[in-house]
């Protein structure tokens, strides 16, 4: 079982921190694909390599979100913003 402690220790996007949260998601019955930087920046995201970028359906968002900031994770939700970035 993935504990809060496991989830506190997550510092940035390396392969067993993106384990520790995708089984703490998947343990609590929330299907989750990671979401990368290239794919981010393809589709318009304005990600840095230090982001963990999750996709979750949205019928399990409400419940994803109270179990990571449960266990001391700040969570930062995508602009909604459509406007193309300026330079």
């Amino acid at each position: 079982m993935a504990t809060s402690q496991g989830l506190l220790a997550i510092r940035e996007p390396k392969l067993a921190e993106i384990r520790v949260l995708t089984t703490a998601l998947a343990e609590a019955g929330i299907s989750s694909a990671l979401w990368g930087v290239c794919a981010a920046i393809h589709y318009g995201g304005g990600l840095c390599p230090l982001d963990i970028e999750l996709v979750i359906n949205s019928e399990d968002q409400e419940c994803a979100y109270e179990l990571l900031t449960s266990q001391g994770l700040i969570i930062s939700t995508p602009n909604t913003d459509a406007s193309p970035p300026t330079s």
